[in-house]
C-alpha cells in the first residue's frame, strides 16, 4: 500500500545543519571558536604555526662579527702565552747563560796584606767536569814517603790498577801494614791552571783515614812542611783550603765500600772511596786560577796500619 503519509526524511536530515548564516557571522565564528576548522582558514592556521616558531627561534647575535674577532684575539693570546712558555724551558734545560757571577779572590800579590775577603769576578759559564789529574805526563804526584808498595805515579794512572800489591800507595814499613810515623802528605802539580774544582775522589784501601784536610794553590807549589802543623789556610799564604774532613764533614757526599782484602781472613773491604763534593765548600774555588793541590793526612784510620791509597783523581775544568 501507498503510504499516504508525507515524507519527513528530507526534513529531518535539514534539520541537523544550523541554518544557513551570512559571511560576517562566519567569519567571527571562525576566529572565536577553537575547533572550528572551515576550508577557508587553512592559510590562517599555517601563518600562525609559522608565527609560533619564529617566537621560540632564539635572535641572532647583532653583532656576529665582533664575537669571531674576540675568539680570535684570545686564541693568538693563548699561542704566544704557550710559546713564551716553551722558550723559558727551553732555555733552562739547555742552561744557556752568558755570564755567571761568582766569588773569586784577588790574588794575594795584588791583594791588600790584611784583604781576605773574596772579591766577586765575572767568568764564562762553566764547561763540562771531567778528571784532571789522569793526564798523564802533564800531571805530576810526589809523596812525603816512598811506602813500601807502588810510587806515588799509581794515584793517577789511567785506568786505575787493580794489583794489590803494586797498584796502590802505602805509608807502611813493611807487609804488615806498620806504620811511618807522623802526618803524610800527597802533592800533585795538575801542569796547567785550572779555573774550578768540581769534586776530589779519594779511593783508599782498608788502611784509610778519616782525619785530612786538603789545600790547593795557583801560581806556586805549596811549600813541603805547610800543613804539617795543622795550622788552617788562609789566602794571605796564596794556599785555600778545598776540604777538611773535621769542618766539611757534610760535604763528603758518598762513602763507598766494596771488595775484600787478600791481606786479612776477617772481612775487610778492598776499597773505601770518599768521593767530596768541593763546590759546596765556602772557600774552596776562590782562587783565579787553580794548579797545585795536596793532601795532608793527619792521622790513619782505626786499624793503625799506615794508610794506603789506590786513586786520587780531581774532577773540575
Amino acid at each position: 500500500t501507498i503510504d499516504d503519509r508525507p515524507d519527513t526524511t528530507s526534513e529531518q536530515s535539514t534539520s541537523r545543519v544550523p541554518p544557513a548564516v551570512n559571511e560576517e557571522w562566519a567569519q567571527q565564528l571562525d576566529n572565536t571558536h577553537p575547533f572550528t576548522m572551515p576550508a577557508h582558514s587553512d592559510d590562517a592556521l599555517v601563518s600562525r604555526r609559522q608565527r609560533g616558531k619564529q617566537a621560540k627561534r632564539p635572535k641572532p647575535s647583532s653583532r656576529p662579527s665582533q664575537r669571531s674577532s674576540n675568539g680570535s684575539s684570545r686564541r693568538k693570546e693563548f699561542r704566544v702565552v704557550v710559546l713564551c712558555i716553551t722558550s723559558l724551558i727551553a732555555f733552562w734545560l739547555l742552561g744557556v747563560e752568558f755570564f755567571v757571577v761568582d766569588d773569586v779572590a784577588v790574588p794575594p800579590a795584588a791583594a791588600n796584606a790584611n784583604a781576605t775577603t773574596p772579591q766577586r769576578a765575572l767568568r764564562h759559564a762553566p764547561q763540562s767536569t771531567t778528571c784532571l789529574s789522569r793526564s798523564l805526563p802533564d800531571v805530576v804526584v810526589t809523596t812525603d814517603v816512598r811506602g813500601n808498595l807502588g810510587p806515588p805515579r799509581v794515584l793517577i794512572q789511567d785506568p786505575p790498577g787493580k794489583d794489590w800489591i803494586k797498584d796502590r800507595w802505602q805509608a807502611a814499613s813493611n807487609m804488615h801494614g806498620t806504620a811511618i810515623a807522623g802526618q803524610h802528605w800527597v802533592h800533585m802539580d795538575l801542569g796547567r791552571g785550572v779555573m774550578n774544582i768540581q769534586k776530589i775522589v779519594l779511593d783508599w784501601e782498608a788502611a784509610n783515614s778519616d782525619d785530612y784536610f786538603i789545600v790547593a794553590s795557583g801560581d806556586q807549589p805549596i811549600p813541603t812542611q805547610y800543613g804539617m802543623n795543622g795550622a788552617a789556610a788562609t789566602a794571605n799564604d796564596g794556599v785555600w783550603t778545598l776540604y777538611n774532613s773535621s769542618l766539611h764533614k757534610t760535604c763528603c757526599s758518598s762513602t763507598a765500600q766494596s771488595g775484600q782484602s787478600p791481606g786479612v781472613k776477617f772481612k775487610l773491604p778492598l776499597h773505601i772511596t770518599h768521593e767530596l763534593d768541593i763546590s759546596k765548600v765556602e772557600s774552596s774555588n776562590v782562587a783565579q786560577s787553580i794548579r797545585y793541590i795536596k793532601l795532608i793526612i793527619r792521622k790513619p784510620g782505626k786499624h793503625g796500619w799506615g794508610v794506603s791509597l789506590w786513586q786520587f783523581d780531581v774532577y773540575g775544568y
